[in-house]
């Protein structure tokens, strides 16, 4: 990246979307010095919140032939499966932690190619980012400040801010915000019955850990929809679809889709991949339609897009349906209207008049998408010094092309790049590997060219 002098670049995330884009700088180093700081209180590199769990019913929702870090080498991730279980394949959906594991010696076996690279790692939570000298940017950390030539938030989704939940709820004992929490199931173990609140992946997840005998878990979601199942058997692709030129509505957009899906089904008797065939056009759509389209896609679609688009492994479909038959695990369509905490216990009122008593709540509504609500100090620090500004719709953050970090005005800043899903307002496809590996990948271009630009700057003067 440089001659003469180390570049360092600060790296704020340390879960997949901040180990992808270390792994990548290291890549795209070559014989450049390059220090890469990863800031993150987590004690691990690769986990997060998605990859940190260690029960083994939590698998990836994606097969594994799909989930390389690295684009060029679609086959990386299921090699290095094999070398534990022979067995494993492009359809395997493996363990979530072991997916947490391989990005964690990925990036390690990266660094050890790469000797002019250096890693640190930094165990605490950014809180700021200032100018400092020579074009340099100065990254505020809890008792000290570190200069850094470029800066990438690799923040993941904000926390949700659980506004579903009574005030009475949310400060009761029983109350779980956060399943993903550092031993959050375990206070519920010993409880009798489960309120699930929220019926997508994380729901699936929990469900699985906590039903058993002796234990009634109820799932309630305003639609009481569940994830569609990925197919039991490999199904083969469908051609992105052309996407037609001018401007876009979203009834366009809503019959590109229902065009594919019928191809689809001709052609494989499966709808599923005539919508994986729109992942490499659904940027373009989202971002060709009016704000007003997109808030509409909101309210009307997102959730028949979530359950479509985000399916669960076809073993987990499995294992929740037999779950359900024996009675564990009873899934209702319904919200919570109101809260009374009854001794120990929780008096649940649902909006249609039914209530329920139960010893736990636990909050499955899955990651929040407001940076502004997230009570994230960086990203309330950037946001009140007008170096950030909301994404579309307030959702994550604002950014221009390769993901540059717009302020206030919408300008973008070379040196600040945002990876992950804090894109998602501006791109909607921005939570999945596939996207945030080529993130990483133009993210290390990226800052790059701008450190370049620096240097050539600084000699001319």
């Amino acid at each position: 990246m440089t001659s003469g002098r180390r570049t360092t670049v600060a790296v704020v995330g340390a879960g997949a979307a901040g180990a992808l884009t270390a792994l990548h700088l290291a890549r795209d180093a070559h014989d450049d010095e390059l220090e890469i700081v990863l800031v993150d209180p987590a004690r691990s590199t690769g986990r997060g919140v998605a990859y940190s769990t260690d029960d083994p019913a939590h698998v990836l929702n994606v097969p594994a032939g799909r989930m390389s870090a690295l684009s060029d080498d679609p086959g990386h991730f299921v090699r290095w499966l094999q070398a534990a279980d022979p067995a494993a394949d492009a359809a395997t959906f493996a363990r979530r932690c072991s997916y947490g594991e391989y990005l964690d010696s990925t990036l390690a076996t990266q660094l050890r190619e790469r000797p002019t690279v250096r890693l640190r790692r930094v165990h605490r939570r950014a809180l700021g980012l200032r100018e400092g000298a020579d074009e340099a940017l100065l990254l505020r950390l809890p008792g000290a400040d570190f200069r850094a030539d470029a800066v990438v938030l690799a923040l993941g989704s904000p926390r949700n801010p659980a506004d579903w939940a009574p005030a009475v709820l949310r400060g009761a004992a029983g109350f779980v915000p956060d399943p993903w929490a550092y031993g959050a199931l375990e206070k519920v173990r010993p409880a009798r019955s489960v309120l699930l609140v929220g019926t997508g992946l994380t729901m699936v997840d929990v469900a699985l850990t906590l039903a058993g005998p002796g234990r009634q878990v109820l799932a309630v979601s305003r639609s009481g929809r569940l994830p569609e199942p990925h197919a039991a058997r490999p199904v083969p692709p469908l051609p992105a679809p052309p996407v037609p030129d001018g401007p876009l509505r979203l009834p366009d957009v809503r019959r590109l889709v229902l065009g594919q899906l019928r191809a689809a089904v001709r052609a494989h008797g499966d709808w599923r991949p005539g919508l994986d065939s729109l992942r490499p056009v659904t940027r373009d759509l989202w971002q060709r339609l009016p704000e007003a389209d997109r808030a509409e896609f909101l309210r009307r679609d997102r959730r028949w897009w979530d359950t479509h688009r985000h399916r669960m492994p076809s073993d987990s479909a499995e294992q929740l349906a037999s779950v359900r038959a024996r009675g564990w695990v009873t899934v209702h369509a319904g919200c919570v209207a109101d809260v009374r905490v009854v001794g120990p216990r929780l008096r649940v009122e649902l909006a249609d008049g039914r209530a329920v008593v139960v010893d736990a709540v636990v909050d499955c509504t899955g990651r929040g998408t407001s940076a502004a609500r997230s009570g994230d100090g960086l990203l309330a620090d950037l946001l009140a010094d007008g170096k950030a500004r909301p994404g579309p719709l307030g959702i994550g953050l604002d950014v221009g092309p390769d993901g540059l970090l717009l302020d206030a005005q919408g300008r973008p800043d070379p040196r600040v790049v945002v990876v992950g899903a804090a894109r998602q307002g501006a791109e909607w496809e921005s939570t999945a590997v596939p996207e945030i590996r080529a993130q990483a990948a133009a993210a290390a271009r990226c800052i790059r060219a701008a450190v370049g630009r620096q240097l050539a700057g600084a000699a001319s003067q």
